[in-house]
């Protein structure tokens, strides 16, 4: 299964080649990319795969903490 990414990056200003978190994606987006996926690989359930109300309007997941690693370079971030 690719990766969903739950922090969005952008670039560091003066630092080429580095990024840092900026935000993220809400919880319906993480289920619209999970419920695809779902689908393409025939995975997805035909009557009960639904996001809960409390995930519903732009609700965003909790950032996780980022204090031990502030910048990630982008040829890091890639290799993970």
């Amino acid at each position: 299964m690719p990766k969903i990414d739950l922090n969005l990056y952008g670039p560091v200003e003066g630092q080429p080649g580095h990024s840092h978190i900026i935000g993220q994606p809400t919880a319906q987006e993480v289920f619209a990319q999970l419920e695809q996926h779902l689908n393409s690989i025939g995975y997805l359930p035909d009557d009960y795969f639904s996001l809960d109300r409390d995930w519903q309007n732009g609700v965003k997941f909790p950032l996780m903490p980022t204090s031990f690693a502030p910048l990630i370079t982008t040829a890091a971030r890639a290799s993970i």
